[in-house]
């Protein structure tokens, strides 16, 4: 054993040490984070921080307060000895005067991971023991116990009676006033019960500036002596308020320069525990930073030497950091006047029996010494004893990882309880001081790699103008010439080696991880082929490899191109998210051929008959950011665990509607790949933009079930609120109703109300405007901090939205306006759209409105508030963006953002197990093909045909089944374990590139979607006019009829056969042309063409004989109009004269085999002659015209012939 500051000699003795503890630096030690000193601002100058502090939990007693202590305390003494509140309640009647450097000096100390305060020679922390001391029980019920008895739910209801009165009698509802001058010297029977409401409402849990509800079930157990575990949960609303306070300094650090930040962007932070405790640790055991303390009279508690005391000290951070000799690790076991020891500061160590029956201050001293968590009013936070158990007089050895920690309730295992001496000074073993200073070592490198970076941030800023600059000009110079492949390679190498010096500042400044602490057991260096995934492309050779789809890449030799096909191809070592065809013949994940042509010709949404409903597109309710911002002081930590905290800040953001922008995406969204199809090339919204923007991949699905009791029933408080506002009013449970009443209610779940809002109105909107009851079991878990998948869920609701807005888009094109009149298509989207917005906004330069800059502590969300801009016409700026699409925006260093732990600056490997990181398994499951479970809907994920999107190289997507049978075969699909050993992560500016086979196969898929769009086109012209041309052909039919015996028959029967397919109309086609009447000739060729309108086989079109353009030129005009003028026949007369009429005869043969053609033709030859370039299309075209016509002039020439005759 060693002392802890190194001094002296080691000595070899009997020791004891707190458990659990490692016998070896080599085995599982709970290491010290790389980011405790590296964090921190550059000086300690609080005055000069941009952060507004709101000690809410530190609260100044009045002197009415103390009068009342006075006067219960006269009454109940007894009883709060018995409960374990005695001192607590004295200890509310002292002023602690608040040292604000002091306690920014020890949060930027401490460590949410160790929950200590780390300094550079030693680690200490508040522990329960401090909370003892300070007069709250370790021991007892939960703060969470409900009442029992009859008569103890009467005494709340009447609690609750009073403070709903006070809140109907003013603004400021039950605030601590009017509660104190409605109770004090009232002689009410409940003022007991209601002096503790007011005392744990302003002193223990100050949450609010009213009387919260949810402190009358403790208060009324205190009131009849009952023992609440009040220690625990102050303690974690310390532990919790230090994080918040150390995150916040934490993003200071971010700053370069504090002195130029304006009042705006200041950080304001609201902590609502007593953070005097805090004060109160340091003073009692830093001699440099206490005051001169008062002599303690008689009676009075501990806490009355720091009464109005204060002393300031010029610099905090340096006094803690020299306080190696000075820090008194055990000041309550010294002998103070008027002071009493607690039973566990013995004289000699011994060993003593515990047991539940035993000596409270023994078992107290137990529940000191135990790992265990500690459940505060909404959160948790683990309880580390055995990292400092120096404090506790016992000896420190390495401190082992906690895998499991114990409930705060379970009693105590074992039988003997080891109390050491009160004057005893505990040392070190020679193993953890070596252990602690190579901590220390690895620390301050990181610290120094900060004050480096924080050096070059104006070189680092001119080198990235600089390189944006050359980029330019590289372009430009590009842009004349032509490189072989060879020179290509040459080139780019030399551009790589200079853009790797630049790197080297980029890694200082934006690095996942400081110097030198990369993850030991899961960061493989992607160079190593031996530890990542197989190099060899025989293992994953093809796609019918392309079973795989779970997230696995490959890497292989290929022929690479830019996306834009600029460039000459370069052969290299490229990248493949899985799975992939390595063949064009392969089994290809196509695009559907229908595509193109489902889009209307014209891009003008104002003139389109569509109206859209965004029900799913909310802005924040008036007093929303207020309510947000007073739960977030409350719950953050619990929002972060539960992976929402990002998203619920998002809501209070307002989000500018583009519709045109939206409508513009949506028509080029494809329902069955599931991605934006650009004539350049293909996108998508996918699983990482959720999580940019706050929403978890991780977790349990969205349909989980409340398991507990205690579950069940706050999700059925909340269902009768919600019933309650049903039956109270007419509008029913509508979003300001709910929020009117439990905004500032005091509620016992206001927390789960809250969410429930905010699930119903941002996240699930779907019954506008209320607060679905869908959503309460969802909300229930949230509040614990239960981490539910709901980045899937939303998904997929937009996927199922933007492919039903895409097919109402698609119906306009078979909409004719002419016909349906004003009517309009109308279609209501449902999820929230703001983020397909958003998704445009980050990658197309030339539609994103100038962004806001994001102040710290704000979300990337915040780019975006009240931003808007309109373009002229979106579809053209979308086609036209094969050059400046942004395919990773999320990459990019942007000031006050942090990137996201998988944007690394080089690429590598990362081991795929239990230790493996939540965000790299959230980047894992982005990039797996997978099934989207939403509440009402199953979506397929495809990330594999957006490659780039994450920094991977693009090869051919491969065709993947689907397991969407049922909602949990579905969600099993997506929670399945990750296939893959090892997680491919690419450079976080690593442009990525595509196979010349996938080049090739685009373009031509393009081509074909773009021929069958003209075909579609033509067909519908064609239609149109041919519908034109049935109106004119009979006008001029208008003046005959053609009728013979046994004419009515046969029409009848042709008129039967109408709609049959093609052979069938072939068949009705044998009998002699001359018995056919000429209406149905007409009819047979307009409408009853067995080919598409001008597709005819190449193989039938036979000349007319004896009816050429050369005869139909033999006919005077003149004559023709002449005969026209005069009288016509009746049509039973001109019947029978045409019967005598063999030219009539014989032209009329002559029509009717030009138009119906040989029935010998074969209809696979119009398939073919159907898929032709548009010369073909054009061709059919013409000469479907040129026989109309040659139709038109046999009427005109039959019609000159018959009145010649007359």
């Amino acid at each position: 054993m060693v002392s802890p500051s190194g001094d002296g000699e080691p000595t070899m003795r009997g020791a004891h040490f707190l458990q659990p503890t490692m016998t070896s630096i080599e085995g599982p030690v709970f290491e010290l984070p790389s980011s405790c000193f590296s964090s921190l601002p550059q000086t300690f100058e609080p005055k000069n921080w941009p952060l507004k502090l709101a000690f809410h939990g530190c609260s100044t007693p009045h002197e009415d307060w103390k009068i009342w202590v006075g006067k219960m305390a006269s009454s109940h003494e007894s009883t709060w000895k018995k409960a374990g509140i005695y001192e607590a309640i004295l200890n509310s009647t002292y002023s602690i005067q608040r040292n604000h450097d002091l306690v920014l000096g020890l949060a930027e100390k401490w460590c949410p991971e160790t929950k200590s305060f780390i300094f550079s020679w030693g680690e200490a922390t508040i522990t329960l023991e401090d909370m003892i001391i300070s007069g709250y029980s370790v021991l007892g019920s939960s703060v969470f116990s409900p009442l029992e008895t009859d008569e103890q739910k009467s005494t709340a209801e009447k609690l609750k009676q009073t403070r709903t009165e006070l809140g109907r009698t003013g603004w400021n509802k039950a605030n601590y006033s009017l509660w104190k001058k409605t109770f004090m010297d009232s002689g009410s029977k409940i003022e007991h019960e209601a002096f503790l409401a007011f005392w744990l409402t302003r002193f223990v849990f100050p949450v609010s500036s009213v009387i919260l509800r949810a402190v009358f079930p403790i208060a009324i157990h205190l009131a009849r002596g009952t023992r609440i575990a009040l220690a625990p949960a102050i303690l974690a609303g310390i532990y919790r308020d230090l994080s918040l306070l150390k995150e916040k300094i934490v993003a200071l650090a971010q700053l370069d320069h504090f002195e130029n930040e304006q009042d705006s962007s200041a950080l304001v932070i609201t902590l609502h525990s007593p953070l005097q405790l805090v004060q109160i640790w340091a003073w009692e055991r830093f001699l440099e930073l206490r005051p001169k303390p008062n002599l303690i009279q008689l009676g009075e508690p501990r806490f009355a030497q720091w009464h109005k005391t204060m002393l300031r000290v010029e610099n905090v951070r340096t006094v803690l950091d020299s306080a190696k000799e000075s820090f008194d690790w055990r000041p309550y076991a010294k002998t103070l006047k008027n002071w009493s020891f607690p039973e566990f500061y013995a004289e000699k160590e011994m060993w003593v029996l515990v047991d539940p029956g035993g000596c409270e201050e023994l078992e107290s001293l137990a529940l000191c010494l135990r790992i265990s968590e500690l459940i505060g009013c909404g959160y948790v936070e683990h309880y580390f004893p055995h990292r400092v158990a120096m404090q506790f007089g016992l000896d420190q050895d390495l401190p082992a990882c906690v895998a499991q920690v114990s409930d705060y309730s379970k009693p105590i295992s074992y039988a003997n309880l080891y109390v050491p001496p009160r004057l005893y000074e505990a040392d070190v073993t020679t193993r953890y001081l070596e252990w602690w200073k190579e901590s220390l070592l690895h620390l301050q490198a990181a610290k120094e790699g900060v004050l480096l970076r924080k050096r070059i941030f104006r070189s680092y800023e001119i080198t990235r103008n600089n390189r944006s600059k050359r980029a330019k000009r590289v372009n430009h110079v590009k842009d004349g010439f032509s490189f072989s492949s060879s020179k290509m390679k040459t080139k780019k190498s030399v551009v790589t080696s200079t853009e790797e010096k630049e790197d080297d500042v980029e890694q200082l400044n934006d690095s996942t991880f400081p110097p030198g602490f990369c993850p030991k057991s899961n960061l493989v260096d992607a160079r190593d082929t031996t530890k990542g995934l197989s190099m060899s492309s025989q293992r994953h050779s093809d796609a019918g490899n392309g079973q795989l789809g779970d997230g696995s890449v490959v890497e292989r030799e290929e022929l690479m191109v830019s996306a834009s096909g600029d460039g000459e191809p370069t052969m290299r070592s490229a990248h493949f998210l899985q799975p992939t065809v390595t063949s064009i013949d392969g089994q290809v994940f196509e695009l559907p051929s229908a595509y193109f042509s489902s889009i209307p010709p014209t891009f003008q949404p104002k003139n389109w008959p569509l109206k859209v409903n965004f029900y799913g597109w909310k802005i924040p309710q008036k007093d929303w950011r207020k309510w947000v911002e007073k739960m977030a002081s409350l719950h953050e930590p619990s929002w972060k665990k539960a992976g929402i905290h990002e998203a619920i800040l998002n809501s209070t953001y307002e989000i500018r509607k583009n519709t045109d922008l939206v409508l513009g995406l949506a028509e080029k969204w494809c329902s069955e790949t599931k991605s934006f199809i650009f004539s350049w090339g293909e996108a998508t919204i996918t699983l990482e933009d959720l999580m940019i923007h706050g929403y978890s991949v991780l977790g349990s699905p969205v349909v989980i079930a409340s398991a507990t009791e205690e579950l069940k029933k706050i999700e059925e408080r909340l269902n009768q609120a919600r019933l309650e506002l049903t039956r109270i009013s007419t509008r029913k449970a509508e979003h300001c109703l709910w929020m009117k009443e439990f905004m500032n209610s005091g509620s016992d779940i206001e927390h789960e109300a809250f969410l429930a809002l905010w699930l119903s109105r941002f996240v699930f909107p779907i019954s506008y405007p209320l607060v679905t009851q869908c959503v309460f079991p969802i909300a229930v878990h949230l509040a614990r901090g239960t981490k539910i998948a709901l980045a899937p869920a939303i998904l997929a609701t937009i996927y199922r939205d933007l492919s039903l807005l895409k097919e109402k888009i698609a119906a306009l094109t078979k909409f004719n306006k002419s016909e349906v009149g004003d009517s309009r298509l109308a279609v209501t989207i449902w999820s929230p759209f703001q983020l397909v917005q958003i998704w445009a906004w980050e990658r197309f330069i030339e539609l994103r409105p100038k962004p806001n800059l994001i102040k710290i502590g704000e979300t990337r969300f915040a780019r975006w508030h009240k931003m808007m801009m309109i373009v002229d016409n979106v579809r053209r700026v979308l086609d036209s963006a094969k050059e400046n699409f942004d395919w990773r925006p999320y990459a990019k260093a942007l000031r006050n953002c942090k990137l996201p732990e998988f944007y690394v600056e080089k690429e590598m490997w990362v081991t795929i197990d239990s230790d493996i990181s939540e965000e790299f398994e959230s980047f894992a499951r982005c990039l797996r093909i997978s099934e989207l479970v939403g509440r009402e809907c199953v979506e397929h994920y495809l990330p594999h045909r957006v490659a780039m999107q994450f920094g991977i190289d693009q090869d051919l997507p491969a065709c993947v089944a689907r397991a969407n049978e049922t909602f949990s075969i579905a969600w099993s699909k997506y929670i399945k374990s990750i296939g893959c050993a090892n997680l491919y992560v690419p450079s976080r500016l690593f442009e990525a590139d595509v196979t010349t086979r996938y080049s090739k196969w685009w373009k031509q898929s393009v081509s074909r979607l773009q021929g069958a769009a003209r075909i579609f086109r033509s067909c519908k012209i064609t239609r149109r006019n041919r519908s034109k041309r049935v109106k004119r052909v009979n006008h001029i039919m208008e003046g005959f009829s053609f009728s013979r015996p046994k004419m009515k028959t046969k029409e009848s029967e042709e008129t039967s056969t109408e709609k049959e397919d093609v052979s069938d109309a072939s068949d009705s086609s044998e009998l002699p042309s001359k018995t056919l009447p000429l209406s149905l000739i007409i009819k047979k060729e307009i409408n009853m063409s067995p080919f598409p309108p001008g597709f005819p086989p190449k193989t039938n079109l036979v000349e007319a004989k004896g009816f050429n353009y050369g005869h139909c030129q033999k006919i005077s005009s003149s004559k023709v109009v002449n005969d026209a003028e005069k009288i016509v026949v009746p049509s039973t007369e001109l019947i029978e004269k045409m019967k005598r009429n063999e030219l009539v005869k014989s032209r009329l043969e002559t029509a009717m085999e030009d138009a119906t053609g040989s029935k010998t033709g074969s209809p696979s030859h119009d398939m073919e002659s159907s898929h032709g370039v548009e010369g073909d299309v054009n061709e059919n075209e013409l000469q479907l015209e040129d026989r109309v016509s040659r139709l038109e002039r046999f009427f005109a020439e039959l019609k000159a012939a018959r009145f010649g005759q007359k």
